[in-house]
């Protein structure tokens, strides 16, 4: 979960503090990731990081239940997570 948070504030913030990461490079790497899901699951991600949308809002963009928006969003963190430790591994070499 520590991967998706710092990812949530790496999409919220324009102007990243360094007080997770000092870095730049690395929000653009985040970024990346994000842009390389499905349209539907980044359309999730962005709405829920960046705009703050709560479950029920997603669920009525969505045409979902809140529910249902819960689980699509850990499926999405458990894949997110992965690809940033990949990412992660690869920069340490």
């Amino acid at each position: 979960m520590l991967a998706t948070s710092l990812l949530a504030c790496a999409l919220a913030t324009d102007a990243f503090d360094g007080s997770l990461d000092r870095a730049p490079a690395r929000k653009a790497e985040w970024r990346s990731v994000v842009a390389g899901l499905p349209p539907e699951e980044r359309m999730l991600i962005v709405l829920r990081y960046t705009q703050g949308l709560s479950y029920e809002e997603l669920g009525e963009i969505m045409g979902c239940s809140s529910g249902t928006i819960g689980s699509r969003l850990n499926r999405i963190h458990k894949a997110l997570e992965k690809r940033l430790l990949r990412l992660a591994g690869r920069n340490r070499v």
